[in-house]
């Protein structure tokens, strides 16, 4: 009997020691993630990286939303990576697929650049293969070429040499429109323009200093997630310009010949420098659903002196009981006295910026508040929604609770009837009765008791029909999805994700060659849970937390596809 014991304690122990030993050696072995904020320069406007991309494969079609839809379009896969992943690998050879499983991928945006109405950004493409420099330069001589040829058609190419550091540039007909190329060791960089090439390449040798020096960038990845699948950064400067950059997109040839659009960039930038120290976005996995949060990182002393001007409303919403069913999206701002919090915002934003641009400011709030009914806002109550049936802008519909009804009709007929210089017409509708600035489709409003709605012509007019009365609380889709206000959610949406859903299911299916009825991947679709998203101000700044099936991956899979 001591004999069988000792045996067994042997064999037990022997078990254990090779386990461990096993572990032992897989650990060692298993690919070590790379830090990529040392390889993007810190003058970057900012870089999004995808840290594991197989595994974030793999995380998608565990998910509740992948189950759902995936029987529907003939999606079977491979394990840990979904069909159409396992058909862009089909075309690579078993050497250049094991490359790109184990890389890490970061895209750099160094600038923007506009020469007139042509803007181009000018971005990098960082990719860690972790592998040999040979086998790296093998893989790039046979890909690249054939890259090339698909974007410009033919191959044109020159060679240049950058401290020490060879670029191979790929160009079509047109010179200015360039795919470079540099290796160094197991790392390729690709840019589509020469100065953020060399900005990275300098980076990854240590003659400039890189992102991870960054305070912001450090305190960020704490905040939304340091082991997040995908993670991205935007410098304080970064977002100084992308405003900038976004003030002069958003800016008609008119504005452009009178100067107004350089005053408005002029008030982004210095908002921006005196209220951000970045933005920080992370995406990844929990609980079968797919969660992406976002940081707003904001000056101390201005997130000091919003947090007593912002106060959240703590009573259950209650303008969600009149949201249509047929809605795409829809929004609640969740705040006491929304208007005054306008104005302190305003208040403690002016107090941090130029006269000129607090006047230009102010100029741009009041036009705010003028689509909220009066210059004063006095009588608009602790809490306001929005939605959409649709994308476009113009069908979103307002709803504002109301303390005062009478004082809010006479505002409103004041304010449609200066829209279009004329009448306002009143009619009945389905027994509510419709006002409308003009004798034309032009802005609407109607009342419910206490709340006012409004919108163009047509939404109005489908909200007040008889069949638009089912709200959406009651849908399958929504149920679960509620999210309580708390403390400190100041604004929660929610939003169909339908449409992205399959389009990215049926461009997965289509590349790994599965056939399917496009109806009933449609019918599973609707059956998805509505994305919610919340946002509340913290101690740095603006945080949002959005939950929906697939995150960020009906954009990637479109990438992926117009890239292959």
């Amino acid at each position: 009997m001591q004999l069988l014991t000792r045996k067994y304690f042997l064999l037990i122990g022997s078990m254990a020691m090779l386990l461990a030993a096993a572990g032992g050696w897989l650990y060692a072995g298993r690919t070590k993630q790379s830090d990529i904020a040392t390889y993007v320069p810190a003058s970057a406007l900012g870089f999004i990286e995808i840290r594991n991309w197989p595994d974030a494969a793999r995380q998608l079609s565990e998910t509740k939303g992948w189950r759902q839809l995936a029987p529907s379009y003939n999606i079977s896969g491979i394990p840990g990576v979904p069909g159409y992943f396992s058909s862009f690998l089909q075309v690579l050879s078993s050497s250049e697929s094991a490359v790109l499983l184990r890389s890490q991928f970061a895209v750099v945006a160094t600038g923007i650049e506009a020469r007139g109405e042509e803007v181009r950004p000018l971005l990098a493409l960082i990719i860690e293969t972790r592998s040999s420099s040979s086998d790296l330069g093998k893989i790039a001589e046979r890909r690249l070429p054939e890259l090339a040829r698909r974007i410009y058609g033919r191959e044109n190419r020159e060679t240049v040499e950058y401290g020490g550091v060879e670029i191979t540039g790929f160009s079509g007909d047109n010179p200015d429109r360039k795919l470079l190329a540099a290796r160094i060791e197991g790392e390729l960089i690709l840019a589509n323009n020469l100065d953020s090439i060399r900005a990275c390449i300098d980076t990854r040798l240590n003659r400039t200093p890189s992102m991870a020096g960054n305070f912001y960038l450090q305190n960020a990845r704490s905040i939304i997630g340091s082991e997040s699948g995908i993670f991205g950064f935007v410098t304080g400067d970064g977002v100084s310009r992308l405003l900038r950059f976004a003030a002069y997109l958003a800016s008609s040839p008119a504005l452009s010949r009178t100067g107004v659009i350089e005053t408005l960039q002029d008030v982004l930038t210095d908002l921006a420098s005196k209220a951000s120290d970045g933005i920080a976005y992370s995406s990844n996995f929990e609980n079968g659903q797919a969660v992406e949060r976002y940081a707003l990182l904001g000056k101390p002393d201005l997130i000091d002196a919003l947090k007593p001007i912002i106060r959240v409303n703590r009573a259950e919403p209650k303008l969600i009981e009149l949201v249509p069913d047929s809605a795409r999206e829809f929004t609640i701002i969740n705040v006491e006295n929304p208007t005054g919090t306008l104005d302190g915002i305003e208040t403690a934003i002016s107090a941090r910026i130029g006269a000129g641009q607090s006047f230009l400011l102010h100029q741009f709030l009041s036009s705010v508040r003028e689509v909220f009914i009066g210059s004063s806002g006095s009588q608009v109550g602790n809490e306001m929604a929005n939605f959409n049936y649709s994308n476009r802008l113009e069908d979103r519909i307002w709803l504002i609770n109301c303390l005062n009804r009478v004082e809010m009709e006479r505002r409103v007929l004041d304010y449609l009837s200066r829209q279009n210089k004329q009448p306002v017409r009143r009619e009945n509708y389905g027994g509510t009765e419709l006002l409308t600035s003009g004798a034309g489709a032009g802005i609407a409003a109607a009342f419910y008791g206490n709340v006012l709605a409004v919108g163009g012509r047509a939404q109005m007019m489908r909200f007040l029909d008889v069949e638009s009365k089912q709200t959406i609380r009651r849908l399958p889709q929504f149920s679960g999805r509620w999210m309580p206000a708390g403390d400190e959610a100041a604004i929660i949406s929610f939003s169909s994700i339908k449409d992205d859903s399959t389009a990215m299911l049926s461009t997965i299916a289509r590349r790994a060659g599965k056939s399917f009825d496009p109806a009933a991947g449609e019918a599973a679709a609707s059956q998805l849970s509505m994305a919610s998203s919340v946002v509340s101000l913290k101690d740095r700044g603006i945080f949002i937390e959005s939950r929906s099936a697939f995150g960020p991956f009906p954009l990637i899979v479109s990438i992926f596809d117009g890239l292959y």
